[in-house]
């Protein structure tokens, strides 16, 4: 079982190009199954060894049966039983296995959440200027805020992001999206002069550790290294708490707000898709779903006939 895992692993970084991010996940989930597997003698050959070829989909049910008692969400169920799917469908392809054990087993449904954005005052009251924008951490962070609600990039997307990759002349920006595709994004003029600002602020910073050139990190953290997500969703929480933003916010929630704003001043549906990098269209139309609420809570509080 490891060796297969491992060849899956391989497929997955050399010929699919997936992220560290999304190797780790589907690494978690399928060893995970395995220990089950392990633990519970199922899948295994004559010297207790697990093999994929002796995996059914009695043993697959009999996994979703213990994660529900282990009191999983539906979505982490979901997702644990699309990297098994994902993991079974690679071996029948190589033809390391004669029957998928999991192909007729149906992902559990999930509740839906429609995603959470700021109001457009609210995203004004974040990009609020710092009382001392001076200080080269207050030029980042605000740069930071201004890029990821300004072009609607992911958190991954940002700090992977190189000086390089900014066009000022232009206002664009290059990013490096899912599955290695790149996308020339447009970006607000109020995100290109953060970022000017920032940088300026940088080199003219005698003890800073970046070094010049196109393949510094846009956005460092204060040792002068790339910063990392983790960083970036600090950062918010702590801009949105400092503004007194009664929603806690985080990265996701500004490209969401992005989205949903460009929607709500009649931004046709598949350039927002191209804009996020969305490769299905059925993922954009969740926005569809924010703006027929605002407009029917709307039309509730409004309409005289409406009551």
């Amino acid at each position: 079982m490891e060796t297969a895992i491992q060849r899956f692993m391989t497929y997955l970084e050399v010929e699919r190009g997936a992220s560290p991010h999304t190797l780790r996940s589907y690494r978690q989930d399928i060893e995970t199954f395995n220990r089950f597997l392990h633990k519970t003698s199922q899948g295994q050959d004559s010297k207790g060894r697990v093999k994929p070829s002796e995996i059914d989909r009695y043993a697959v049910r009999s996994f979703l049966g213990y994660l529900h008692t282990q009191n999983y969400s539906r979505a982490s169920m979901e997702r644990k039983l699309a990297a098994i799917r994902a993991f079974f469908r690679f071996l029948k392809t190589r033809k390391l296995i004669r029957q998928n054990p999991v192909k007729y087993i149906p992902l559990p449904r999930k509740d839906r959440k429609l995603p959470t954005f700021l109001t457009v005052n609210e995203a004004d009251t974040l990009l609020n200027a710092y009382p001392s924008p001076n200080l080269l951490r207050d030029l980042r962070d605000l740069a930071i805020a201004e890029t990821l609600y300004g072009t609607g990039i992911r958190v991954s997307e940002l700090v992977n992001m190189d000086v390089g990759d900014l066009d000022p002349g232009s206002e664009e920006i290059r990013v490096l999206g899912k599955g290695g595709k790149e996308r020339i994004l447009p970006a607000t003029q109020t995100a290109i002069t953060a970022i000017e600002t920032y940088l300026q602020a940088r080199r003219n910073l005698k003890s800073g550790k970046s070094q010049p050139g196109d393949s510094n990190p846009l956005f460092t953290n204060l040792r002068g290294t790339r910063i990392s997500d983790r960083s970036v969703r600090r950062i918010l929480h702590r801009m949105g708490l400092d503004r007194g933003l009664l929603k806690r916010v985080h990265p996701h929630q500004l490209r969401h707000s992005y989205a949903t704003h460009l929607l709500d001043s009649g931004a046709d549906l598949r350039a927002i898709q191209e804009l996020l990098g969305h490769t299905s269209l059925s993922t954009t139309q969740k926005y569809t779903h924010i703006s027929l609420e605002r407009l029917l809570k709307i039309y509730n509080e409004k309409h005289p006939k409406a009551k």
